[in-house]
């Protein structure tokens, strides 16, 4: 299943804040959807900063987070 992906980057350098990349959920395959309900389909958003990951599932304040390191292992171990 594919998912539309949005982000935005701030205008300045990566240290003044995180790049936040939007993740809308594939709803092109369901029945009597309209495009204003297809934006509105949010899975999360992942949060990338010069200190690691943080990704937040929709509808939740609290991130999980996983520094640069601990993010290389963990896809290093599962490849």
């Amino acid at each position: 299943m594919a998912h539309d992906v949005f982000f935005k980057v701030p205008e300045k350098q990566l240290f003044g804040g995180p790049i936040k990349i939007l993740v809308h959920r594939d709803t092109t395959q369901r029945k009597n959807t309209t495009k204003s309900q297809r934006k509105k389909a949010k899975f999360g958003e992942l949060h990338v900063s010069e200190a690691g990951i943080v990704w937040y599932k929709s509808g939740t304040k609290e991130g999980i987070s996983k520094s640069w390191r601990k993010l290389a292992k963990l896809l290093e171990k599962n490849s």
